[in-house]
This record gives C-alpha cells, sequence and structure tokens, in this order.
C-alpha cells in the first residue's frame, strides 16, 4: 500500500520537518511515535520514487534541515552498494550535477553541516563520472572560485570531500573494480589534460600568502587550505610540496591561530614514504632542526597546543632519522650514515624538552621516538657516531618528570595517565638493564635532594623519584652480577637504608604525607625486605608506623588498604625474622580483628576505617604469624590460635541465636570468610579442638541457611581448608553438611560444590568412611545437576558449567577407583542412568569428550584388567555398554560442532579416543572389541583393507598407529 502512494514536494517537505521534530520522541508517547513512523515511512516511499523529488526539494526549501536530508538522499542514490545505487543513470547524475552546480553559483553563505553535506554529494559525482564523463569536474569548480571567498571555502571543502571518498578509499569496503577506478582518478587528479592537483595548490598558496592576522575570512580560508594541503601531502609529488615549506616556516613563527594546521602540514612532508637515501636528502634541504629549534626559544613556551603539534614532528623525524641510520649501517653508506646520525643529534635537544614538558599531552607525542632510542643504546658501539648513552641524563629527567601524578586540579583521564607511566616504566626498566650504574647515580643524586627536602619537596616529585627507586629491581634481570644490587652494604641497598632512615625519622610528621607518597614507600619497604631481615631496629621502627597512623590508621582509605595488603606481603617475605616481634605484631593487629556487622562491631569497624577486603589481609596476616611459629613454641602458638578464633566463633553463635535474616547471612558469611583467612596460615592436619569446633560452627551456619548463596560460598571455602587440616574421621563426621551442600546446590554454586568434591575424593579415596558418604550422595548429586541442567530458570551460560563440572565428577570419582559406588546397592538402579550421561557427553564439547573417555577409559582398567570382583554384578551390563554404545560412538567425534582436525585440542581428544580401544584392546575384552570393531565397519561398509589395518594398528597397542588409522578412516 505505502509503495502505491502518491508523492509531491509539499508533502515530502512536510515529512522530513516531522521526521526531525520527532527523532527524539518518547518511546512511550504513542502519538509521535506514530507521527514519527509515518513520516519516515514517506520519505521512505518518496526516495524509491525517484530522485528528483529530492533534488527539487533542495532547491525550493527554506529549511536548512530539509536542504540536508535531501542532500543525504542524494548521498545514497550516489554511494556505491546502496539500494538506490543501481537507479541512478548518466542522465540522471548529469541532471543532478547540473542543478546543484547552478544552485551554488548564486549562494555566498551555508551552515557547515549543509556546506559539508554538499560536498560530499559533488565528490561522489566526481567519483561517478571523472575524468570520463566529466572530465571538467575540477575546472568548472576551479571556475567557480572568482565569486569570493564563500566559493574557495566551498572548493577547499569539495577537495576534502575527494580526499575521503576517493584518495582515503577502503578497498575493502566495495572491492577490486571500485578500487582500480579510484586509482584511475587519483592518477587523472595528479597528471594530464583533466589534472587539478597544481591549480588546487596554487589557490592554496595565494590563500596563505594573502593571510591577514586581522581579516577573519582570511582566517576561516587559511584554516580550510592548511586542511586541504595536510590531506593531499602524502600523494602528490614532493615538488609541488616544497614551495610550502618556507610558508609553513613563517607560518609556524609568526601567526598563532595557524600554527598548529601548519605543524601538521609540515609533519606529512617529513613522513612522505621515500627511500632513505631521499629522506635524508629531504631533511637536508628543509634544514628543518634549526627552525624547530628557533620556536623553543620563542613560542614553544606558551603555548601547549602548539608543543603537542610539534612534538608529532619532532617524533616522525626521529623515527625516520633512526630508520636511516639503520639502514646505512646495513649498507655501510658512512657519508649518509654520518649525516643522519648528526642530525638525529641536533634533534636531541628540542626531543628532551617537549619529553620533559609540563603536559603530559605533549610528552606523548614524542614517547614513540624516545622508545625507539633504545634500540639503538642496545646496539651502541664505540665508533658510532650518534652516542644514545650520552643523552642518558636528560633521558630519565623526561621520565622522572612524566611519571610524577598529574595535580588533582588537572582535568586528566586516569586510566589514560596510568597507561602512558606503565610505557614509562618500560623505558626506564630497559635503560636500567642496560646502563644499570648510570641509572643507580641518577637517582642517587636525585634522591640525595629528596631526602635532604623531604618536608618542603612538592609530593608529586617525591612520589615519582621514590617510584624510580622501586621500579630499578625490575631492570636488573640479566645484568652482570646482580647480587651487587641486593648487597646491604652496596650503595644501591645503601639508598634504601637512606630512605627508610628518613621516613622512620622521630621527628618526621609521616601521616602527614601525601597517600601516594606513603603508598611508593611502603612499596619500596616490601620489594626491598632483604634488608629489614638483618636490621631488625629499623622493621620494628617500621611496623610502629605502618600499623599507626601513618599506615592502617591513617586517614585516607587507600594508604589503610594498601598498608594492609602490603604488610602481609612484607612479613611473608621475612618468615623467621619476624618471631622475635610475634608479641608486639599480635597486638598491633588484634585491634582490628573486629568483623563488622553486629552494632557493637559495626561501631567498631566504624572507628577503625578499615573495609572487610582490608581486615581479611590482617586476618590472613594473624594465620601467617602463628602458623610460622617454631615447633618450640607449640604450646603458645595454639593459645594465640585459641585467642583469634574463639571472637569468631562466638560471633557465629550470636549471629545463629538471632532470628533469620538477610543482613545475618552476610555478617555469617564475613566471619566465615575472616576464619578461612586465618586458616590459610596452617598446612598440615592438627589435633587441637579449635578446628573441630570451627567445623561444627561452620555446619551449623550451614543448616540454619542451607540456602543462602553466600553462605554455603563461604562454608565452602571453609571446608576446603578443613580438609588440610583435619583428620578424615572428624571431617567426615559432619557428613551431612557434604549432603545440603549437593542437595540445595544451585545452578550457581555447582562449580564450587564440585570443587569441594573432587578435592575430597583426591584426598579421601582410601578412607572407607569417605566411600560411604559417597555411596549415600554421588547418585542424589548427579540428579541435582541434571535437573539443573535441564531447567528453564537456569541460563546458557549456567547449563555449559553446570554440565562441564557434572562431567568432571564422574570423572574424578572412577580415576580415584571409587568405581564401585556406580555399582553398589544403593545406586545399581541407576547405573543405566549413569551410562547415558556418558553417551549424550560423546557428543558435547571437546572437553566434555575428553572426560567420558576417561571415565570409559578408567572403567575398563578398573572392571576389566585390575579387579575381577568389581562390579561383579555389572560385568556385563558394562561389557555391552563399552562395546555396543561407546564404540561406535569413537567414530563419530568428527562430527561434533567443534571438531577440527587441524585444532590442537581436536588431536588431543583423538589420542583419547584411540587410548580408549588400547586400554579394552589390554583388557580381558580383548577379543570382544575385535569381533565389535569387525562388526561395527562392516555396518558402514568401510573397506576390508582399512579394517585390516585399523584392526592390526589397535592390536600393536602404540596410540600413536591408532590415531593415524583413525585418521585414515575419517578421509575415507
Amino acid at each position: 500500500m505505502a509503495a502505491q502512494q502518491q508523492v509531491n514536494v509539499t508533502d515530502l517537505e512536510r515529512a522530513v520537518l516531522y521526521a526531525f521534530q520527532y527523532a527524539g520522541a518518547s518511546l512511550n508517547d504513542a502519538e509521535s511515535q506514530k507521527i514519527k513512523e509515518e513520516a519516515e515511512l514517506y520519505c521512505l516511499v518518496a526516495k524509491q520514487t525517484s530522485y528528483q523529488l529530492f533534488l527539487q526539494l533542495f532547491e525550493v526549501s527554506s529549511h536548512d534541515e530539509v536542504k540536508f536530508y535531501s542532500l543525504q538522499a542524494l548521498q545514497e542514490y550516489l554511494t556505491e552498494g546502496s539500494a538506490l545505487h543501481a537507479q541512478l543513470t548518466y542522465n540522471m547524475s548529469l541532471h543532478i550535477r547540473t542543478k546543484l552546480l547552478a544552485w551554488l553559483q548564486v549562494q555566498d553563505s551555508l551552515p557547515s553541516f549543509v556546506k559539508t553535506k554538499l560536498a560530499v554529494v559533488i565528490a561522489l559525482l566526481i567519483r561517478r563520472d571523472y575524468p570520463d564523463a566529466w572530465g571538467s569536474a575540477f575546472h568548472d569548480l576551479l571556475a567557480l572560485l572568482p565569486r569570493g571567498p564563500f566559493m574557495v571555502e566551498m572548493y577547499f571543502c569539495i577537495l576534502n570531500a575527494t580526499y575521503e571518498e576517493i584518495v582515503e578509499f577502503d578497498s575493502t569496503r566495495y572491492g577490486a573494480e571500485y578500487a582500480s577506478h579510484n586509482m584511475k582518478i587519483k592518477d587523472a587528479m595528479r597528471d594530464g589534460p583533466t589534472s587539478c592537483i597544481a591549480q588546487s595548490f596554487d589557490v592554496i598558496y595565494n590563500v596563505l600568502t594573502a593571510y591577514d592576522q586581522s581579516d577573519g575570512h582570511l582566517l576561516a580560508l587559511s584554516l580550510a587550505g592548511l586542511e586541504t594541503l595536510q590531506k593531499y601531502i602524502q600523494w602528490v609529488d614532493i615538488a609541488l610540496v616544497m614551495r610550502f615549506v618556507p610558508l609553513l616556516y613563517h607560518t609556524l613563527s609568526h601567526f598563532d591561530a595557524l600554527r598548529c594546521r601548519a605543524a601538521n602540514c609540515l609533519n606529512q612532508v617529513v613522513a612522505k614514504g621515500m627511500q632513505p637515501d631521499k629522506k635524508l636528502a629531504l631533511y637536508t634541504s628543509l634544514d628543518l632542526v634549526p627552525v624547530l629549534t628557533a620556536l623553543r626559544q620563542s613560542v614553544l613556551h606558551d603555548d601547549d597546543d602548539v608543543c603537542e603539534e610539534i612534538g608529532e614532528v619532532v617524533n616522525t623525524v626521529g623515527l625516520e632519522l633512526i630508520m636511516c641510520i639503520d639502514s646505512f649501517r646495513q649498507t655501510n653508506d658512512q657519508d649518509r650514515y654520518q649525516a643522519a646520525s648528526a642530525m638525529l643529534a641536533s634533534l636531541m635537544p628540542i626531543t628532551w624538552f617537549l619529553f620533559a614538558h609540563d603536559s603530559t599531552d605533549v610528552s606523548q607525542e614524542v614517547l614513540e621516538v624516545v622508545n625507539a632510542l633504545t634500540g639503538l643504546l642496545r646496539s651502541e658501539r664505540p665508533q658510532d657516531v650518534f652516542q644514545p648513552s650520552q643523552y642518558l641524563s636528560p633521558w630519565l629527567h623526561g621520565i622522572y618528570r612524566q611519571m610524577r601524578y598529574p595535580d588533582e586540579a588537572d582535568q586528566v583521564d586516569d586510566a589514560e595517565f596510568e597507561d602512558y607511566r606503565r610505557q614509562l616504566r618500560s623505558i626506564y626498566v630497559n635503560l636500567t638493564r642496560m646502563r644499570p650504574d648510570v641509572i643507580l647515580q641518577y637517582i642517587a643524586t636525585l634522591l640525595q635532594d629528596a631526602l635532604q627536602n623531604l618536608r618542603t619537596m612538592d609530593h608529586r616529585d617525591l612520589e615519582a623519584c621514590l617510584a624510580l627507586v622501586y621500579h630499578f629491581k625490575e631492570g636488573l634481570t640479566g645484568v652482570e652480577f646482580p647480587q651487587q644490587y641486593d648487597d646491604p652494604q652496596g650503595p644501591f641497598m645503601q639508598l634504601v637504608v637512606a630512605i627508610h632512615t628518613a621516613f622512620l625519622a622521630p621527628h618526621l610528621n609521616l601521616p602527614a604525607f601525601h597517600y601516594r607518597t606513603l603508598c611508593m614507600y611502603y612499596e619500596i619497604t616490601t620489594r626491598y625486605s632483604t634488608l629489614l631481615r638483618i636490621d631488625s631496629n629499623l622493621l620494628l621502627l617500621l611496623l610502629q608506623r605502618i600499623f599507626g597512623s601513618a599506615g592502617v590508621g591513617h586517614l585516607h582509605p587507600t594508604v589503610r588498604s594498601r598498608s594492609c595488603y602490603l604488610v602481609l606481603r612484607l612479613l611473608k617475605s621475612l618468615g623467621s625474622a619476624v618471631h622475635p616481634h610475634m608479641s608486639q605484631l599480635l597486638q598491633a593487629i588484634e585491634p582490628h580483628l573486629v568483623v563488622p556487622g553486629t552494632d557493637a562491631s559495626a561501631a567498631a569497624a566504624k572507628a577503625d576505617g578499615l573495609t572487610l577486603e582490608d581486615q581479611l589481609y590482617l586476618f590472613e596476616l594473624t594465620g601467617f604469624l602463628i602458623g610460622s611459629m617454631p615447633a618450640a613454641d607449640n604450646q603458645l602458638k595454639w593459645q594465640y590460635v585459641e585467642i583469634v578464633l574463639t571472637p569468631q566463633l562466638a560471633q557465629l553463635d550470636r549471629c545463629l541465636r538471632q532470628p533469620p535474616s538477610a543482613e545475618i547471612s552476610v555478617h555469617l558469611a564475613s566471619v566465615l570468610n575472616a576464619m578461612t583467612h586465618i586458616l590459610k596460615g596452617f598446612k598440615s592436619r592438627q589435633t587441637q579442638a579449635i578446628f573441630s569446633t570451627t567445623l561444627s560452627a561452620a555446619a551449623s551456619v550451614l543448616l540454619a541457611y542451607r540456602t543462602s548463596d553466600i553462605v554455603r560460598s563461604k562454608v565452602i571455602i571453609t571446608l576446603h581448608r578443613l580438609v588440610i587440616l583435619l583428620d578424615p574421621a572428624v571431617f567426615l563426621s559432619r557428613a551431612d553438611v557434604l549432603a545440603v551442600l549437593m542437595q540445595c546446590c544451585e545452578a550457581n554454586d555447582v562449580v564450587e560444590v564440585v570443587q569441594l568434591m573432587n578435592q575430597l575424593i583426591i584426598q579421601y579415596k582410601t578412607v572407607p568412611d569417605f566411600y560411604n558418604v559417597l555411596d549415600r550422595n554421588a547418585l542424589p548429586f548427579l540428579q541435582r545437576m541434571v535437573q539443573l541442567i535441564l531447567s528453564d530458570q537456569t541460563n546458557a551460560t549456567e547449563k555449559a558449567t553446570a554440565q562441564k563440572y557434572l562431567y568432571s565428577f564422574l570423572m574424578n570419582v572412577v580415576q580415584h577407583r571409587l568405581t564401585g559406588v556406580l555399582g553398589s546397592p544403593a545406586n545399581a538402579a541407576s547405573l543405566p542412568q549413569v551410562f547415558q550421561l556418558i553417551l549424550d557427553g560423546f557428543s558435547m564439547e571437546l572437553h566434555i569428550i575428553r572426560a567420558v573417555s576417561t571415565f570409559c577409559q578408567n572403567l575398563v582398567e578398573h572392571v576389566f584388567k585390575e579387579n575381577a570382583h568389581l562390579l561383579a554384578d555389572h560385568r556385563d551390563h558394562v561389557r555391552l555398554f563399552l562395546l555396543q554404545d561407546v564404540l561406535p560412538l569413537l567414530f563419530q567425534v568428527v562430527h561434533t560442532k567443534e571438531f577440527n582436525a587441524r585444532d590442537a585440542q581436536s588431536l588431543i581428544v583423538l589420542r583419547d579416543v584411540a587410548k580408549l580401544q588400547v586400554a579394552i584392546y589390554g583388557s580381558a575384552l580383548r577379543e570382544d572389541l575385535m569381533h565389535a570393531l569387525r562388526a561395527y565397519f562392516a555396518t558402514i561398509s568401510m573397506p576390508v583393507q582399512l579394517v585390516d589395518e585399523y584392526c592390526d594398528a589397535v592390536r600393536s597397542e602404540n596410540v600413536s598407529n591408532v590415531v593415524s588409522k583413525y585418521a585414515a578412516f575419517v578421509q575415507s
């Protein structure tokens, strides 16, 4: 019906206006949405009717947005690949061109968005008809220029649009045919009777030479001209460009408003692609470095934007010269090598000036060349003309300056700055690796000044200085004699001592330091902790600060958090060196071991200022300290354990006495989490009653909140730790906890429950009591997982995860010789369902095929090779399962969606399939396997020769042979 609708220009204009007016209408406004849809539909019908409607609408409408829309529609007709493009003939495009150029001739101004869109349409007309059907395209446009500045600016817009549509054409977008056509256009623009580049460059040159800072029209024209020049420099003859160079130099030196665009043009000149010898000749003729150096003395101190653009030029020149140096060195072109080296050396002062600039944006512009210089430093030889090592001082100064965090008042993207800082660190580390002693001397000088002015130095400078010390160690990998830098009496470690001495001075108000400075200091103490092993006085002073108001008790949350984390790392790295200070440490930590939740503990935590995540580091530290105490202090150790765990157990008990609530469940989970972090410090079985009490408490929590996700998760983590610590009989006395976890598991905790059960299978596989636990719960657990997989409430990701871990659980049961539970009196009736799960697995993902193959291989070895009594009542069932059900599926795995014969994972699956067949052949089922193989191959009409070869490969019991013959089978 819509296609038959009659369209006229008046209604089309109204429809376009409605489409714009209601473009942002609320989806809830039905009336507005209806008007919008009807307007858009009318416009669509108009497009399907004729281009002339939009050409006429463009001419007659007084609304700029309607003109824009009309041009957009014409653009669609002219764009290759669009649905409307096929409708357009040459006469139609000629009609559009004639009308638009005639209309353009009588204009003297246009809104920017209309002007740009009109330029695009004209560029598309050029792409369609130039040079064959409209050879005079550019001459026609050039003929309009005497009509005034607007026409000149419009011409620049058309050239820019032509560049976007033709010069920067993406051949992958439309194909090779259009790419070839565009190349023909570019060649015609450059050379021949219809060429336009030389005349166009004349126009730009005349505009730039006529520039007057007091004339606003000339400013707009000059900016447009420079933009056009920048676009075309790369693909025109260098001879056309060279006359602009003095003009660009003059512009850089004298015209503030044009400097950035002029620098952009200059960058295109120096980036032009050419061979190294020609590139060096170009740079020599440009005499660029003195010009850039003069700019440093005049304008670069005042304008960050200009500095950025000049930085891009310097970066390009530097990179090109480095490539030239490498090329000339390889070709042994000594004269050019020396000239390029001397030029690069003359570029260094402005490079280091820009690299150390206060603006990070400026510094980043030369980062590439600064980084590339490390390559020259790595290969530096005494006879080289350009010696990068001579510039290590400004190099390091720039890194130091740029490592500083931005001032809080600066609007800087934090993520971008951190990325830049990482790049700077990488350069610094590489320099350290190549010249460690020079770097050490630099940071020693820097640090000496910093420590002398500790109270007055800008915190950004101080933090950056400390960061250089911190990252120094990263550069020591691969250096000769790295142990000299670890020597406590060596020059580097003495710098670290000086830092400690200054920061731990009794009169210093350390909490008043900026939070980043404090954090970096604590990072240093952790990285260079070996020093504290031999200086207990420094260690004690440090611990007093870090557990006081300068660390864990600091006002800034970042300092508190990092202090908790770093003191854990620090004391772990010190090992037994902390034992003499155990009592003081535990006293310092103890006030912070209150998990917030109840009114009293919440108030304490609020006053403490630590988050639970921060506290967990301290709980883990407490466990480590106590757990690492020597055997001689066993009695004291267990007293400490009682002291730290008893309050947590009491919190659990208090919560369990209260009416159940979501808030209490969160608190219970937090307390269990804290206790688990304490338990991390103990690595072997213990007979202490406090641990069995912990198990009972965790069990009580789970039984009270058996369906709470957060409680279940933390109980599982607690059980993971207790499996290691408790005697199996003690742990399994609370098997009811395992039953609840398995029976009540949900899709979101299947992974955690299976991982716990897999740990128990590995740890307790020889424990009779555990066999009984598994016998009672394994099949109900499998059924629960299947139920979750089939449930509509389980999303696709959760289903895939549950499926993966179901097969992981089954595989672990048989791998660890607990196969008997599958056929026990309690579970025998479900054995067919288990076998069906295995059969289903052979058509699933590759990792599941591997799991079920491993399951079957272990089943064969346990039942038919090692233990004639295992599953004695089900041996025939197992035999038929393997030979009649599994065997045919082994030859179907290549048809699964993920299988790819060239993929490593797929090849591993084939090896598993081959291993299974070899395992069956090596068991009591040897002859049965041969009969079953031949019977199966007969059903698929496999050639006799291939059958014999395959059976011989299986008889060889060589897995690689079987895989090879399997591949031949697949190809057949």
